[in-house]
């Protein structure tokens, strides 16, 4: 009997109650929103295996990325050889993708709508290249609302949105700051996206999320992206974001689709 009770007692020093720091030593609103636009990366360059799981579709494909703030975003999709069997370049407002399956070369500009037509994510490019950058998305803030929070895994940062009902909620790693998850709610609480960031490493002396989430709960949409190789900050030209009509294809418009 004694035994167990010292048993007990062990087990029960173990689970120690979160107990939150003190105010004054919570870190800044500016420091958590600086560590999530991590402005030390502007660019990138990665071998990735997205993995979609839809209603309408799921499978795992190897993908090439290169990305560069603020709304470059080129991926080039792999067959099971290592051919290229779908290209997309998003440059500015200028959006370009061809399928060699269909052998079609479609034009347009970049909205939401268009991405969405290739994508199964309906985000506006600068969203879609700060995701492939691994930094969370932020959504325009009532700056009188934010907050900050402390949890056991580290602190939150919450606020609501300036350009529509709901609010926003991110978590940061304790002693390093690094972004954990994010998630918008709306005005009644409901989740719109959540993403998490995970398997943080040292690339280039920055640390980068090798794995990131995202879910649309609402459409059944996860989208879970597992980087392999990985350059930061690389030099990349516009015409990494460009992509010439091959010959042979036939043309289409999207914007007057």
């Amino acid at each position: 009997m004694g035994r167990i009770f010292q048993s007990c007692l062990l087990i029960l020093a173990g689970c120690r109650p979160f107990i939150p720091s003190p105010p004054e030593l919570l870190p800044s609103p500016q420091l958590l929103l600086q560590r999530a636009r991590q402005p030390s990366v502007v660019s990138m360059k990665a071998l990735v295996r997205i993995k979609l799981s839809s209603p309408e579709k799921s499978g795992v494909l190897s993908h090439i990325i290169v990305a560069r703030e603020p709304s470059s975003l080129r991926l080039e999709t792999m067959g099971p050889w290592g051919n290229t069997i779908f290209v997309l370049c998003i440059h500015g407002e200028s959006l370009i993708a061809y399928s060699t399956a269909e052998n079609i070369y479609y034009r347009g500009s970049s909205s939401q709508q268009n991405i969405s037509r290739f994508l199964p994510l309906a985000l506006p490019r600068e969203a879609l290249v700060s995701l492939a950058l691994g930094k969370p998305i932020l959504l325009p803030a009532n700056e009188d609302s934010i907050k900050i929070g402390e949890e056991k895994r580290g602190y939150s940062l919450s606020f609501t949105l300036s350009d529509h009902p709901g609010h926003q909620k991110l978590l940061f790693g304790r002693d390093n700051f690094n972004p954990l998850s994010s998630a918008a709610f709306t005005e009644g609480g409901s989740t719109i996206f959540s993403v998490t960031f995970s398997d943080y490493t040292d690339i280039q002396q920055i640390p980068f999320p090798r794995r990131i989430t995202f879910v649309i709960p609402a459409e059944k949409i996860t989208v879970s992206i597992a980087f392999r190789e990985v350059s930061l900050n690389t030099d990349s030209q516009d015409d990494a974001f460009s992509f010439p009509m091959p010959s042979g294809a036939g043309a289409a418009s999207l914007d007057e689709q």
